[in-house]
């Protein structure tokens, strides 16, 4: 390793990344991990709990920008990873629904 003074470049100290293999992450049976509800006939919202498809999304501004569309589960840790929302025809996953940070989604 020989960096260069660039630490986001050198890819060392807080800017450090581990390669990792470029494949979906699998359950213990083979099947992707991390899907949409939506291909996933085994998990749903709880039926005491409020399920977020179809509500709109509204930035700090109080504006509308995006509507929910789908929710992703782990199915080795049944739970919501990533809430896919909808903001004009481009797609969107927000990582843990609570947290506001977003990453686009080419292909949802």
């Amino acid at each position: 390793m020989h960096p260069d003074g660039d630490p986001m470049v050198d890819g060392v100290g807080a800017a450090a990344w581990a390669i990792r293999p470029d494949k979906p992450d699998l359950t213990v049976d083979g099947r992707p991990r991390i899907v949409p509800l939506r291909v996933d006939s085994d998990h749903s919202v709880n039926s005491g709990d409020p399920d977020p498809r179809g509500q709109a999304v509204y930035g700090c501004d109080g504006k509308q920008g995006a509507t929910v569309v789908d929710l992703w589960v782990d199915r080795a840790e049944p739970h919501f990873r990533y809430a896919e929302l909808d903001a004009g025809g481009r797609r969107f996953c927000c990582h843990d629904p609570g947290d506001g940070i977003c990453g686009r989604l080419d292909q949802c």
